[in-house]
């Protein structure tokens, strides 16, 4: 009689490391594999194919920083597990995993098993070394979502903050000018725009009524 086919017991990403603990042998890997059962993500990391926004799951898992936990992924995932919108581009050291030294001092929360830097530390990360309209981008994310009187204390305290590096202006005038109204990151990214070009500042998420239609207005004056 042919070998029983083992089903895949995983429901998160996993290397081959994990097969151990579930008695499976690397064959297991490569008969998922080969039927489709189970994708590779990033190197030595897969899932099961039957697995939800597997582009997600490639954002987070852009290298082996997914194990058991023990490791930190990088800013670009955690962004991802956050929920945080990125600005169109990021430094490669946000694609990257964080070297040791580099997560001293770094605060640090567990979400769905994988260790991650706080929502708040990695908001500021993205928004460093961007302009103004797209420093916004992340910081105003994290406000839509909703942030503690803490996070809010942590968010106008980063300016000061002298051991974050890199340190820049533009961060300084992004907490400077966030806003709770700013319904998408287009929406930052565009009131950014126009507050460095030195136009007045708009108001945001107003309406108006016009021979008896009522308009709703992302920005205005």
């Amino acid at each position: 009689m042919p070998t029983p086919r083992k089903p895949v017991p995983f429901t998160r990403p996993f290397t081959t490391a994990a097969l151990r603990a579930f008695d499976l042998t690397p064959g297991a890997l490569r008969g998922w594999l080969a039927r489709g059962e189970v994708l590779e993500i990033a190197d030595g990391v897969f899932v099961p194919s039957a697995q939800s926004d597997l582009n997600r799951w490639r954002a987070i898992c852009t290298s082996r920083s997914v194990t058991d936990g023990t490791k930190c992924v990088s800013i670009r995932g955690a962004a991802a597990l956050h929920r945080i919108c990125t600005p169109v581009r990021i430094p490669q050291r946000h694609d990257t995993d964080p070297r040791p030294r580099d997560l001293v001092g770094v605060p640090l929360v567990r979400i769905n098993g994988f260790l991650v830097p706080t929502r708040i530390h990695t908001a500021l990360e993205l928004a460093g070394s961007q302009s103004l309209s797209s420093a916004l981008v992340p910081i105003e994310c994290v406000l839509r979502n909703g942030v503690t009187q803490a996070e809010l204390v942590q968010l106008h305290d980063a300016p000061l903050d002298r051991r974050r590096r890199p340190r820049s202006a533009s961060l300084a005038s992004a907490i400077r000018h966030m806003s709770r109204k700013s319904g998408s990151a287009l929406e930052s990214c565009s009131r950014g725009l126009i507050i460095e070009s030195g136009l007045p500042r708009p108001e945001q998420q107003d309406s108006i009524t016009i021979q008896g239609y009522r308009y709703y207005l992302d920005i205005f004056w």
